[in-house]
């Protein structure tokens, strides 16, 4: 579990670091109050147009994404418009590719 605190006017990230294609990541927030939650790639993290996941939570939310591609990705906590300090508390579970899921052939999509 990872406890933060956000300022008004400021966002925070968490970096989860390489990250394999078909990983499963579920993650639960609580927060004080609310803020924008949005997980996204390198690619996305200069430009947030395409997240994985974006939401906003008043107290609690809790999602799952499937990584699309080996890389690095953001988890990026948002109280730009909030006038109050936000205390947020993550945690994190992450399941490697199954083994067992069977390659699909480029021929057969």
């Amino acid at each position: 579990m990872v406890n933060i605190e956000i300022a008004p006017g400021t966002f925070k990230s968490i970096r989860l670091k390489t990250l394999p294609k078909g990983a499963v990541v579920d993650v639960q927030i609580e927060s004080t109050g609310s803020i924008v939650v949005a997980m996204v790639n390198t690619k996305g993290y200069v430009s947030s147009s395409r997240p994985l996941f974006m939401g906003r939570l008043d107290r609690k939310l809790s999602f799952t994404v499937t990584i699309p591609e080996l890389d690095d990705y953001y988890l990026v906590l948002d109280n730009r418009k909030g006038t109050d300090n936000r205390s947020v508390s993550i945690a994190f579970q992450a399941n490697a590719p199954s083994k067992n899921e069977p390659q699909k052939n480029p021929s057969q999509l």
